[in-house]
């Protein structure tokens, strides 16, 4: 009677931990909460980023490549490929969807191995037919 109780609790708490879980990642999805903050890049007004472009680096090199010596006087402007809030929310938000997943699998095998421990085992053996006798 005490695996009924085991498995009983760790059916329950498996089912708590998955409901948190789906509940979690629907809050965070439809901002409500807030992902875990683990990716943190900084703003390109600091300095350079790998995720910047600098018009007159490209200039500078392509003069210093081609036989002209023209001078271009460009202003400075920074292209951002990627703005560094939209990539450290989608960092944020693919990290806590794969930590909330895998909370959500041990809470899955938690309750798997809880209605394992439920229900009874029944095991039926054929003991009216003959052993089989290896031929010589």
């Amino acid at each position: 009677m005490s695996e009924r109780v085991s498995g009983y609790s760790l059916l329950g708490i498996g089912l708590l931990i998955m409901v948190f879980c789906v509940v979690n990642i629907f809050m965070v999805f439809t901002n409500k909460a807030k992902p875990f903050s683990v990716f943190n890049i900084p703003s390109n007004s600091s300095g350079s980023n790998a995720t910047s472009l600098n018009i007159n680096d490209l200039v500078k090199q392509f003069q210093e490549g081609s036989s002209r010596s023209s001078s271009l006087n460009l202003p400075q402007p920074k292209i951002d490929i990627l703005p560094p809030e939209v990539l450290n929310q989608t960092l944020n938000l693919s990290t806590h969807f794969f930590l909330m997943s895998f909370i959500l699998g041990f809470g899955y095998k938690l309750s798997s191995l809880g209605i394992q421990l439920i229900r009874p085992i029944n095991v039926k053996l054929k003991s009216q037919s003959p052993p089989i006798q290896p031929k010589i």
